[in-house]
């Protein structure tokens, strides 16, 4: 983020591969909607006769947030993109939450201050990639449910403790 020069700071993760048009398709929505300030797209599986359905966002449908229930089930990180003017105002990602310390919650803590903020934030299937995870089995899953169930409880806890009563 601190090295970005662009009018649109773009994230995917390394397992992930992005459609040819990912990018146009992220800069026609930011240009179509002007008071949007996140927005996260498809992610569907890159292997689905091998890998398990996790991780992806299959949705078809745009949907603006309107209202904090909607910060999980929609935007993740392998698929997001922000203005560096709305990271000016909330901030960067939060480390504690990072996928690093066996918490999962970084990029969800991280639209939900935008959220709050009373920024934009849409999903829109337009820009999709293919999440070419990895995890084909039962006890691949329960350690990655572990590390969702520990990012879930630091967002909450990180919230509650500040009285956030949105959540």
């Amino acid at each position: 983020i601190e090295e970005s020069k662009g009018s649109v700071i773009a994230f995917t993760d390394d397992d992930c591969i992005v459609e040819p048009e990912w990018i146009n398709a992220l800069w026609r929505e930011f240009v179509a909607n002007p008071d949007v300030a996140i927005l996260g797209g498809r992610v569907d599986l890159y292997s689905p006769d091998d890998d398990k359905p996790v991780t992806i966002r299959p949705l078809a449908e745009r949907v603006r947030y309107t209202d904090a229930t909607q910060i999980y089930g929609l935007i993740i990180g392998c698929n997001l993109a922000v203005r560096p003017d709305a990271v000016a105002r909330i901030g960067e990602f939060d480390p504690a939450l990072g996928g690093s310390k066996g918490v999962v919650a970084d990029d969800i803590e991280f639209v939900y201050r935008a959220f709050k903020q009373g920024l934009g934030v849409l999903f829109t299937p337009a820009p999709r990639v293919f999440h070419n995870h990895g995890r084909r089995t039962d006890a691949d899953l329960l350690a990655l449910g572990k590390n969702y169930v520990r990012g879930k409880g630091a967002f909450f806890c990180k919230y509650l403790l500040k009285g956030d009563s949105i959540i």
